[in-house]
């Protein structure tokens, strides 16, 4: 990972953007997460996806769990999210709001479009979040 300063450095000095893609986990591995994943790389094309849904077997990431989520955050130039039944959950607003803490750039994807966000979101408690998933039928969809 690299360091917070070289994360700041300008845009036209660097070729390697990151932009952290914050998602509900039950959508990780679905079509849904694909199609959002299409839509990320058409409109910031210049940007490598930092997905944490592929870190979901690292060892340290099943330690330090939001934690280690945070670190990814912090090496990277922006976060983009979307919401789950028209909720933000429990990690993913977290990962927003962290993100706007640091001064990063943060959009959300909202149907066909791309929005800006510059404050701080509210979002679902952990046992909401759990109760969302809980009853959703979603998870019969992953790929």
């Amino acid at each position: 990972m690299t360091s917070l300063s070289s994360r700041k450095q300008s845009a036209e000095v660097r070729d390697n953007l990151r932009m952290y893609y914050s998602h509900a986990m039950i959508t990780y591995g679905t079509l849904c997460e694909k199609a959002e994943k299409r839509r990320i790389k058409a409109r910031f094309a210049n940007y490598k996806i930092i997905d944490p849904g592929r870190y979901e077997d690292n060892r340290e990431k099943r330690r330090s769990g939001m934690n280690y989520c945070m670190r990814l955050i912090d090496d990277c130039d922006a976060l983009i999210f979307s919401r789950w039944n028209n909720s933000i959950t429990a990690g993913v607003g977290k990962e927003i709001n962290h993100a706007l803490c640091k001064g990063m750039p943060v959009y959300e994807l909202r149907g066909r479009h791309i929005e800006s966000v510059h404050k701080r979101v509210r979002y679902l408690p952990r046992d909401k979040t759990r109760q969302l998933y809980r009853r959703s039928k979603f998870n019969d969809r992953r790929k």
